[in-house]
Order: C-alpha cells, then sequence, then structure tokens
C-alpha cells in the first residue's frame, strides 16, 4: 500500500497555552496510522516543547527544531508513529510556558519521521529541497517573519495545506506542503510571497515505517 494523505487540520486561529490541549485534525485518527505534527512555538530557541502527550498514542517522537533566521520563533516537526487510540488532540508541555500551535496530518500507515533540513533567505520566494526516495513523502514547513503574505504555494505534484483560519494560512505567511515521491531525487516546494522578506523553510520526511530504509 502506498503512503498518502488521509486527513490534515490545525489548532486554530490562536496560540495554545503550555500545558493545554489543542486540537490537531478535523476527525479521530484511525488506529493504526501515522501522524505528522507541526509545531510553531512563540519562542527564540531551540528544544522548547519538554513534552507532547496525546491520547491517539505515545509513540511520539521529535525530529527536527529550528529557531526562524529572526530569532523570534520556534518550528520542530515530530511524529506519532502508530495510533493506538481513535482520538485528535495534543496536549504540550514548553519550556518558559511559552504558547505554541501545530498542524497535524494523518498518514494512511504507520511512519516514520527524518530530518529534511533548512533553508532560509530573504527574497519573494521561499525554497527548499527535500531528498526522498520513493514512496517517501516530502513535507515542506514554511514560516515567515517580515510580516508579507503567501500569494502563490508549491504547484502541483505538490498539494498545499493554506488552513480556513487566520494563523495557518496564506495571509499570516505560515504554511505547509507535501509531496509523495514517485521516484528517489530531490523535491524542490517553492512559494510566493509579497514583500520581499526573511524567510524560513523547514523539511520533514515521512515514511513507511513497514518499509525498510
Amino acid at each position: 500500500m502506498a503512503l498518502s494523505r488521509v486527513q490534515w487540520g490545525d489548532a486554530g486561529s490562536s496560540y495554545v497555552a503550555s500545558g493545554s490541549a489543542g486540537t490537531v485534525l478535523p476527525a479521530n485518527v484511525t488506529v493504526g496510522d501515522g501522524v505528522s505534527l507541526l509545531f510553531f512555538v512563540g519562542a527564540g530557541s531551540a528544544n522548547t516543547i519538554s513534552a507532547v502527550t496525546s491520547p491517539m498514542g505515545t509513540t511520539l517522537t521529535r525530529v527536527n527544531s529550528y529557531v526562524q533566521s529572526s530569532g523570534i520563533q520556534e518550528i520542530e516537526c515530530w511524529v506519532l508513529a502508530q495510533a493506538s487510540a481513535a482520538a485528535k488532540t495534543v496536549t504540550v508541555t514548553t519550556v518558559g510556558s511559552v504558547n505554541w500551535t501545530c498542524a497535524g496530518t494523518e498518514w494512511n500507515l504507520p511512519i516514520t519521521g527524518s530530518d529534511g533540513g533548512l533553508g532560509s533567505g530573504s527574497s519573494t520566494a521561499p525554497s527548499k529541497g527535500i531528498s526522498v526516495v520513493s514512496g517517501q513523502a516530502a513535507v515542506a514547513f514554511m514560516f515567515e517573519a517580515s510580516g508579507g503574505v503567501i500569494t502563490a504555494a508549491p504547484t502541483s505534484p505538490w498539494t498545499d495545506y493554506n488552513g480556513a483560519d487566520a494563523f495557518w494560512s496564506w495571509t499570516d505567511a505560515l504554511d505547509f506542503a507535501y509531496q509523495v515521491a514517485g521516484s528517489t531525487g530531490t523535491l524542490t516546494a517553492t512559494w510566493t510571497t509579497s514583500p520581499s522578506g526573511a524567510w524560513d523553510v523547514a523539511g520533514l520526511i515521512v515514511a513507511d515505517a513497514q518499509v525498510a530504509p
């Protein structure tokens, strides 16, 4: 069975307090599926998240942590390898009680996650190449700190999120996109923003946990 997205969602139009739960999927996850979690944290230091718990399961692992090039916020990518219960929330504890938000993606299989690196720059074209093998999903997580907006997303075969709320959307320049690789190589996601400003794009590689690397 090929890796594919089941559903995705986010914690809404405002930050969630440390120690509180946020709903990151529209519907309960299917037991046995994996979930990737993209966190945006209101702090300028790495590994601000000290704990993530969820009624979905306990197989939660941090994949990477990057501080925004502006030094204002941080992003972290985590994966829930395999859900053991039907649920849709996570509870996050942070160092210094910093607020957080999260977008979740449910995949149709148990998953592993690996770091796809960070791309940074200052322009109107945030971009990141992610090296994958056939069947893996490249997830590009883009954030812009200069007050700009997104005007165009990565084109097909990338699938862009652009949530319905004001936080995870083009208007707030916080977005992500994914592509499942049809062959081994580097997949590059490019957004267009306006005006020109500082940006960062983090990479997450999602793979079927049942396939040997």
